[in-house]
């Protein structure tokens, strides 16, 4: 996909413009990556 994960710092602003305008927010902790297993689905990675 052509699309990247945002970074941290990137993800805390986002999430500080949303709570300013009184939007409940939570962020998700990332697990599995390692596995490529973090949306409970497993994928072939490009070597």
């Amino acid at each position: 996909m052509p699309f990247d994960r945002p970074d941290d710092d990137a993800v805390r602003t986002f999430q500080d413009i949303l709570r300013n305008k009184h939007v409940n927010t939570h962020i998700r902790a990332s697990r599995g990556r390692d596995i490529a297993a973090a949306c409970g689905q497993l994928r072939h990675e490009k070597r």
